[in-house]
């Protein structure tokens, strides 16, 4: 078949919609993840900021090393389901039920509570990359059509872009009726997880892989670390992704203390404003003028004067100093989960 393909050829557009959808759930958990689990852990469950960053340093760093793993047993799986979608369908389970233990607090000591989180984080980021990594590969072996492939790649942003926003409103729906923030997020994780194996099962159910002959895994010897090495373009532009995606992780999870401890808000008010920036961040996407957006969604302060709050200036003296800064941590997990009024 050749690059451009036929139109006879090409995927269906229910397959393409499927395979889009596969992204819905697991970006709903991921996002959540992201914006809620350390404000949980140190407001809800008791850790302090400093077990709660170990924890998270521990589960990222299994992650970025089960990754190569993950890549390297889906491209050897050979079975009449194909290579990729046994994989991310063995994934969902553990994937929806990781993620709903992430919300439960159990009753224990500190020490063993920390434990706890770790291996359920351990647990998560292993199915996650269990689902990501083939779901990612599975592009290639839907169609060989460049058109095909960019219609695949579209759509699955586009649910992801779906399911960040919409965990985000139903996390504002939740907060409206629960007012026990531990019942909140796990209401918020149930439903999420059970999008998550939704998702997924529909993906793998409505598209079918092409047969592929199993490829000879390819094996770096020395000389091609040192050229990789010593090509400093590519390491620049590892450097300038990896920073990329440091700021991404750090932003979501200190905004729910700078909502509350900043802008003197509600908790109800951290999917709000989360929403907000987040939405700031993707117009550009469907706006030609993106000079204004980009500007107001530069710092937390441009977040601030672009959507209209009025901090008093005393916030904005301890903003720098935030989360650790002159109020006792204890007050502050106090005062971090207020009903609405």
């Amino acid at each position: 078949m050749t690059s451009q393909g036929s139109p006879a050829a090409r995927l269906h557009f229910t397959t393409q919609l499927a395979y889009g959808a596969g992204d819905l759930g697991p970006s709903m958990a991921g996002n959540v993840l992201m914006v809620f689990f350390f404000f949980f852990l140190t407001s809800v469950a008791g850790l302090s900021p400093q077990q709660a960053g170990g924890i998270l340093l521990l589960s990222n760093g299994w992650s970025a090393l089960s990754t190569l793993f993950v890549g390297t047993l889906s491209d050897r799986t050979q079975t009449r389901w194909g290579r990729r979608r046994i994989w991310m369908l063995a994934s969902a389970p553990i994937l929806a039920f990781s993620f709903c233990l992430h919300w439960w607090v159990p009753p224990t000591a500190i020490a063993w509570r920390c434990l706890y989180y770790a291996v359920v984080a351990i647990l998560f980021q292993t199915a996650a990359n269990t689902f990501m990594i083939p779901y990612g590969a599975l592009v290639a072996e839907l169609s060989d059509d460049d058109g095909d492939r960019v219609r695949l790649t579209s759509l699955r942003f586009s649910f992801s872009l779906a399911g960040c926003i919409g965990s985000l409103l139903l996390a504002q729906a939740i907060a409206q009726r629960v007012y026990q923030p531990s019942q909140q997020l796990f209401d918020l994780g149930a439903i999420c997880a059970l999008a998550t194996i939704g998702s997924i099962a529909l993906c793998c159910w409505r598209t079918r892989e092409q047969p592929r002959v199993q490829d000879t895994p390819a094996r770096l010897s020395w000389r091609d670390w040192q050229l990789v090495l010593q090509n400093r373009p590519l390491l620049y532009l590892a450097g300038l992704y990896g920073l990329s995606w440091l700021a991404l992780q750090i932003t979501p999870a200190l905004l729910p203390y700078f909502v509350i401890h900043c802008l003197d808000l509600d908790s109800a008010a951290i999917a709000r404003v989360v929403v907000i920036v987040q939405g700031s961040a993707y117009s550009p996407y469907f706006s030609g003028n993106s000079s204004a957006v980009s500007s107001a969604a530069s710092s937390p302060t441009g977040w601030v004067r672009a959507f209209g709050f009025s901090p008093t200036s005393a916030c904005w003296r301890s903003m720098p100093s935030a989360p650790s800064g002159s109020m006792h941590w204890r007050h502050w997990r106090e005062r971090a989960w207020r009903p609405l009024t």
